[in-house]
């Protein structure tokens, strides 16, 4: 049984994990309903700094060190890239009817 002191998993297999399973469920629809309140963008951001905890060769460091370490962006700045591609296309596709 895994006890939480030994981890299965290496840095890079729990964020290819993270990325591929987490942040999708994360970003889903995300420029349709992204959040405005700030607890709701910091309950958001939290799923993914107690993601970064379980990865034991980062712990001791503070979050922003574990997303510079792991080359991840916060998620606002993600929701933010992602708006502004909707816009984009959203202006495209309405210069081209």
């Amino acid at each position: 049984m895994f006890s939480g002191k030994e981890s299965i998993l290496d840095e890079q297999s729990l964020k290819l994990l993270f990325q591929a399973l987490v942040r999708p469920q994360l970003e889903y629809a995300a420029a349709v309903w992204s959040p405005h309140f700030q607890r709701d963008i910091d309950a958001i951001e939290n799923v993914q700094r107690r993601a970064t905890r379980l990865i034991p060769s980062l712990k001791g460091l503070t979050y922003t060190e574990r997303l510079k370490k792991l080359k991840l962006p916060i998620l606002k700045y993600r929701r933010l890239r992602g708006d502004i591609s909707f816009h984009i296309v959203s202006f495209i596709d309405s210069s081209t009817t």
